[in-house]
């Protein structure tokens, strides 16, 4: 991501993250530039209160879609052993 395009990546990786939630083509790499648009966002400038909440319900949907695979939900399980 080039510096100053942040706002537009996290809009775009946002709906990308959307549309992939039920899409064969849902990658981890999608959620992980979705969150570094957030951080580049935040060492540009405060996060406005919006945001902030897209950036915390990101986090959540972004967790509940990666545990909720069956291949990540037991290699997760198996490494808390």
């Amino acid at each position: 991501m080039k510096m100053g395009k942040y706002e537009t990546a996290e809009m775009a990786f946002r709906r990308a993250s959307f549309l992939g939630k039920h899409s064969v083509h849902n990658s981890s790499s999608i959620h992980i530039n979705h969150l570094k648009s957030f951080l580049g966002l935040a060492e540009t400038s405060s996060l406005q209160p919006k945001q902030l909440e897209n950036f915390h319900l990101s986090i959540i949907k972004d967790s509940e879609t990666v545990y909720k695979r069956p291949r990540n939900k037991s290699s997760s399980v198996s490494s808390r052993s």
